[in-house]
């Protein structure tokens, strides 16, 4: 699984799996151990590979109440989701539709109605992390990681 959190005291608590189809269910971690840049969970009842397969893309999500407050810089990503995005000049960049994590490096995946943009998310390009996100990213950089969303008419 994609692991997003510091510290991995969550996974003592009982975590909620939730399905694409908006079913959850209740499960205990027996066992976790690091594997590429995630995590490879052992959990109760489920005892072979064919169990486990049944669950690959479920999300593994913990009560918000056994998450720790974050100081105003930080914010948990589910926070962030369809945020609206901004320069520090307040033009619109776009929203905030998912994060991706090639190589362990964070991106902030926005869209507006024609780009996505893969935004690196690195301390010196995030201006502040409130709604809206403000980004001030170097001369150049939105034009190098945006590509279209569907064939671009006028282009």
């Amino acid at each position: 699984m994609d692991w997003y959190a510091e510290d991995t005291a969550y996974l003592e608590d009982e975590i909620l799996l939730e399905y694409a189809d908006g079913r959850t269910r209740a499960a205990q971690v027996k066992h976790w151990r690091p594997h590429k840049n995630g995590l490879l969970l052992t959990l109760d009842g489920v005892s072979d590979r064919n169990a486990a397969e049944l669950l690959r893309g479920v999300r593994v999500c913990t009560a918000r109440e056994n998450l720790p407050e974050l100081p105003d810089n930080e914010a948990y990503i589910e926070d962030l989701m369809g945020r609206r995005v901004v320069l520090a000049d307040n033009t619109f960049v776009g929203v905030l539709h998912h994060i991706e994590l090639p190589a362990g490096q964070m991106l902030f995946a926005l869209r507006d109605d024609d780009w996505e943009y893969l935004f690196p998310v690195r301390e010196e390009f995030i201006v502040s992390l409130q709604d809206p996100i403000v980004i001030d990213p170097p001369e150049g950089l939105l034009e190098t990681c945006r590509s279209p969303l569907r064939q671009n008419q006028n282009a």
